[in-house]
């Protein structure tokens, strides 16, 4: 060792950024189906697009400057978690206190779920450089987004 200065109890350093970021373009995310994120949403009884909505909203936080804050897509977890629980309990036990959760839920779901995806729409826009239809976003959400991710990774 010709390096007398190093200390071999240091901790390592290394670079802990995300391996596949790239310029905080489309090719961040991957390619997937949008036929696949279909038939998982029906699969899951629209528990997919949720998940899907949440982990590009963590992928665009690793690279873009303009970040969704973390807490919106926890409440927004919690809440469509809370919101399928609920209703499935408001059905077994018919009780005031939990149709009441159940409408906080809901409220808070569909607030957080429309926060995220203008959210997410004004990021993709910027990310993919594409022209984002806001109607086939609002109903369409997790499968217009992966099919307008998939058309910037195929070069159309």
């Amino acid at each position: 060792m010709s390096d007398d200065n190093v200390n071999p109890y240091s901790a390592p350093e290394s670079d802990l950024g995300v391996a596949n970021a790239g310029t905080g373009g489309a090719e961040n995310f991957s390619r997937f189906s949008a036929w696949g994120v279909f038939g998982l949403s029906v699969i899951t009884f629209g528990i997919y697009p949720v998940y899907w909505m949440i982990s590009r909203g963590k992928i665009i936080n690793t690279f873009h400057h303009n970040k969704i804050p973390s807490a919106v897509l926890t409440i927004f977890a919690i809440s469509v978690i809370g919101y399928f629980v609920l209703a499935f309990l408001s059905g077994a036990t018919g009780s005031g206190l939990v149709a009441g959760l159940f409408a906080l839920c809901g409220l808070g779901y569909m607030v957080t779920f429309i926060w995220t995806l203008v959210a997410e729409h004004g990021r993709f826009k910027e990310i993919l450089n594409r022209n984002l239809n806001p109607v086939l976003t609002f109903f369409g959400n997790a499968i217009y987004f992966q099919y307008k991710i998939n058309q910037t990774l195929d070069g159309k």
